[in-house]
């Protein structure tokens, strides 16, 4: 500050203006001629009273360090030049240009690590994706085999695991095909046989034999659909009129109530909802008089409640009678537990298409049968 004072009485009156100007834009220092009577400034902060003693000792006179009412400090030295200066202080200023680089460095950094562990990341999600909606009956796009080591091993291993599991199933749902074309054979003759019996025979005999024919017949059929397990493709769909058609052709005095929107057409696996639909309600009126089927609808989805009065299921068992061929009626008997793929289907249906079933406690202390479907609108044509 004394060293521009000096520097401003050297120089000629008309090259003042120019230097005061570059002062003031390199060092924020305003140069005055005319002395500033203003109130003293009564900070005692330390670096204030520094400054005033470095004056002091600079010019060999008094210093009072004044402020305006725009908070600027001014000193008027000996040489009759007033100084104006800002009063933020140095040290402030330094710690903000600190944390501001360090806030720049920690920017950057995050940055560069957010794009390398995106780089390690994204295959793991491919994969993570991949095995997610991998079924094994539907064709299987091999992941990317590219990228680090690692990853590219991953991607060949998982490569090679799929197509030796869609391979497995491929031969199982050809030798169940042939298995259940050749069952279906015998039991053809069989029925064929019963219907040319002579009239003497016992009735009671010739229908035991025709029911027992028929629970084959629907084993067969439930245990080839079982392993076909394929994915269908989705079509245009009233669901109010697939619902009511389905739950009616198991029996027609099932009600069904219907809350929720109103939706016309939708896409979505249509037989495999009747195949569903229809299993569920089976399986209710097998163990259970009183059956009752609710439709929830929303933009979202549909939720199909198929309510009983029956016993219900132990919430022990709920899961386990999910799986093929478990029944929770000991005697085995067809006609009483079923085959047990009824419900077996309805979850290897749910898991190809990406449905939801659960089977809770109705309020009466039966089985509450939950198949929640996501709803699709269809495209329309042009």
């Amino acid at each position: 500050m004394t060293m521009t004072a000096n520097m401003w009485f050297e120089l000629i009156p008309k090259r003042r203006p120019p230097y005061a100007h570059a002062i003031d834009a390199q060092h924020q220092l305003i140069l005055s001629e005319d002395p500033k009577e203003l109130p003293i400034l009564k900070s005692r902060h330390r670096y204030y009273r520094l400054l005033k003693n470095e004056l002091e000792k600079r010019v060999g006179e008094p210093i009072e360090i004044m402020q305006d009412e725009d908070k600027t400090l001014w000193v008027n030295l000996p040489s009759s030049l007033c100084v104006g200066f800002s009063p933020d202080l140095p040290h402030v200023q330094q710690v903000f240009v600190g944390l501001s680089l360090l806030g720049v460095v920690v920017a950057i950094m995050l940055v560069i690590s957010f794009l390398v562990v995106r780089r390690i990341s994204r295959p793991l999600e491919e994969v993570a994706e991949a095995a997610a909606t991998f079924r094994g009956v539907t064709t299987f796009d091999p992941l990317p085999e590219k990228g680090l080591d690692e990853f590219v091993l991953l991607a060949k291993s998982f490569n090679r695991m799929a197509q030796e599991i869609e391979t497995l199933i491929a031969n199982r749902t050809t030798l169940s095909a042939g298995i259940s074309h050749d069952l279906r054979t015998p039991l053809t003759r069989m029925t064929l046989a019963l219907e040319l019996l002579p009239d003497n025979v016992d009735p009671k005999l010739v229908k035991r034999f025709r029911e027992n024919l028929a629970s084959m017949d629907a084993l067969i059929t439930d245990a080839a659909y079982f392993a076909r397990g394929e994915a269908e493709k989705a079509t245009k769909t009233n669901l109010r009129r697939l619902v009511r058609a389905t739950v009616q052709s198991v029996d027609e005095d099932i009600q069904v109530r219907w809350t929720g929107a109103q939706t016309k057409e939708i896409s979505l696996a249509r037989g495999a909802l009747e195949r569903c639909i229809s299993n569920l309600v089976v399986n209710a009126k097998r163990h259970a008089k009183g059956v009752r089927v609710e439709v929830l609808v929303t933009d979202e989805q549909s939720e199909f409640h198929v309510l009983d009065d029956g016993p219900g299921i132990p919430k022990k068992d709920r899961i386990r009678v999910l799986q093929p061929f478990v029944r929770l009626e000991e005697s085995r008997n067809v006609n009483t537990g079923g085959s047990g793929l009824g419900l077996a289907i309805v979850a290897q249906l749910c898991q190809i298409h990406g449905w939801e079933i659960a089977l809770g406690e109705s309020e009466t202390g039966g089985t509450d049968a939950v198949l929640v479907v996501p709803l699709t609108k269809p495209k329309s044509s042009d």
